[in-house]
């Protein structure tokens, strides 16, 4: 594409999609896990094409890149270039085409969540927090902000908010998630419920005797049990939750890890 369409004119590129080209090719080097041939598309892009927002793209996959690598400070120097410099392009919306603002647009929500994929590696779970609730409301669909949300949830869990986690769960359930991450969520709420709602506590049983009942989740019992179990033991009764446990054994296949614990 690039050899066939390329435009450039005394190094001034006059083909719009060429910098999104050179783009898509440094990204399929990151999927590749070649970042340094990655880095050097990447910033062969930050380098041609300074007037494009496609040049904030590629500082992002740099800054995923040195992230993959482990060089989290170089990828905090990327981060920050785009804060100070990407972002404060949407200030001036009418000097810009529709194309560019969306564009633009894009690289805030982008940047909000590649800064919360540093904090995590980094084990900073509240800066995190801080990014993924502002990349929330930029997200481009559905299927993107429930992903953010789930993640919201698992990160408030990991700092031992269970209300607030409780609460991104149930978030993510009323999106109307993919089987998968609507199971997963069900089975984080059983770790983060209060115990002392009865109302709370009422529910998710509920919930989870509900599931043990539904057919589809015949091969997930093993899991279904051992959260209920973890529910029994949380309020105290410890005969129900051995109950649940024997009966998470029994219908374990392949579940070793649980199965031991």
């Amino acid at each position: 594409a690039i050899t066939k369409h390329s435009i450039l004119i005394k190094g001034i590129e006059h083909n719009r999609w060429i910098d999104d080209t050179y783009l898509l090719i440094g990204r399929s080097h990151f999927y590749k896990n070649d970042y340094i041939k990655a880095l050097e598309a990447f910033d062969y892009v930050v380098r041609q094409f300074k007037d494009s927002p496609v040049r904030y793209q590629a500082m992002l996959w740099m800054a995923r890149c040195y992230i993959e690598m482990g060089n989290y400070e170089r990828a905090q120097f990327m981060l920050d270039h785009v804060q100070e410099n990407g972002t404060k392009k949407l200030a001036s919306k009418h000097k810009l085409s529709l194309h560019k603002i969306r564009e633009y647009k894009r690289v805030k929500r982008d940047l909000y969540a590649v800064f919360a994929d540093l904090h995590i590696r980094q084990n900073s779970y509240q800066p995190a927090i801080n990014s993924i609730e502002k990349a929330i409301p930029l997200a481009s669909n559905k299927r993107q902000k429930r992903r953010y949300v789930y993640i919201l949830g698992q990160l408030n869990q990991g700092l031992n908010k269970m209300s607030f986690a409780n609460h991104k769960y149930k978030w993510v359930l009323k999106m109307h998630p993919p089987y998968d991450m609507a199971f997963n969520a069900k089975m984080n709420m059983a770790q983060c419920f209060n115990p002392n709602d009865p109302n709370e506590a009422k529910q998710v049983k509920k919930l989870f005797l509900k599931m043990s009942k539904d057919a589809k989740n015949k091969e997930y019992l093993d899991q279904i049990y051992y959260s209920l179990a973890q529910i029994s033991f949380k309020e105290n009764d410890s005969t129900k939750g051995i109950d649940y446990l024997k009966l998470s054994i029994e219908n374990s296949k392949s579940n070793n890890v649980q199965k031991a614990t």
